[in-house]
């Protein structure tokens, strides 16, 4: 049973095998000029913005004493 099993197995893989051959011809192919475009004479700027919104709070217990921190400049800007 597990003989023939095995043997209808690798019939589908080498049939799966065999078919893969036109699909790699396809990734292959040239791209399509109407839906890609190039644009390695560009310069593309991204600006990238954040904000600090996270505190932390110390508590000692024994001396009764906190400390918060808090962020001092909310905001940062990133240029890539």
């Amino acid at each position: 049973m597990r003989l023939i099993l095995l043997l209808v197995l690798f019939s589908f893989l080498s049939v799966y095998a065999s078919g893969q051959s036109s699909f790699l011809k396809k990734l292959n192919s040239p791209p399509d000029s109407s839906y890609i475009a190039s644009y390695k004479n560009d310069l593309v700027v991204r600006l990238y913005t954040s904000r600090k919104y996270m505190g932390q709070q110390l508590i000692d217990g024994s001396l009764n004493k906190k400390l918060n921190y808090l962020p001092s400049n909310n905001y940062l800007v990133g240029l890539v």
